[in-house]
Parts: C-alpha cells; sequence; structure tokens
C-alpha cells in the first residue's frame, strides 16, 4: 500500500484518476472521523453532529480566530527582537 500526500508531486494526478467506484466501496466499509482540537490542545474524536455544530456554530471561527491573534503577537516579538 501506498500513501500519497498533498506534497506529493503524484497528489493531484491520483486524485483525478481515482476509479469512480471507489468512492462507494468506500463510503459503505468506512465511517468518517472527525478530529477536533480541545482547550488543552489535544485532538479528540467527534460525532458528526458535534463537528458540524463545531464548524456551523462559531467555535472553529473563534479557534482561527486565536490563531491569528497569537501569530500577530508572535510575530510583533520578532520584529522587537
Amino acid at each position: 500500500m501506498q500513501i500519497i500526500v498533498p506534497q506529493n508531486p503524484l497528489y493531484a494526478e491520483t486524485l483525478a484518476n481515482i476509479p469512480f467506484w471507489w468512492g462507494n466501496l468506500q463510503k459503505d466499509r468506512c465511517d468518517p472521523i472527525h478530529l477536533i482540537q480541545d482547550s488543552s490542545g489535544l485532538m479528540r474524536p467527534v460525532s458528526d453532529r458535534a463537528a458540524i455544530e463545531y464548524v456551523m456554530g462559531g467555535e472553529l471561527e473563534e479557534e482561527l480566530t486565536a490563531v491569528e491573534e497569537q501569530a500577530a503577537v508572535e510575530s510583533l516579538c520578532q520584529a522587537f527582537t
């Protein structure tokens, strides 16, 4: 088995050439796994409903804003050192 990550030059070509039946086969065999980072920084598995609530309820936006603010503070600190 070979895993092709997004950084691999063959990634886009591989996605473009997946057999049409592969999606249906995997949908029947696999359940999606949703991971959300909790306040301690650890990733935890959540249900479909919890993942939708996380994204649509504003929690994801809050996390992204916090990350952006932290990056801005770090860049300012580096500018003064």
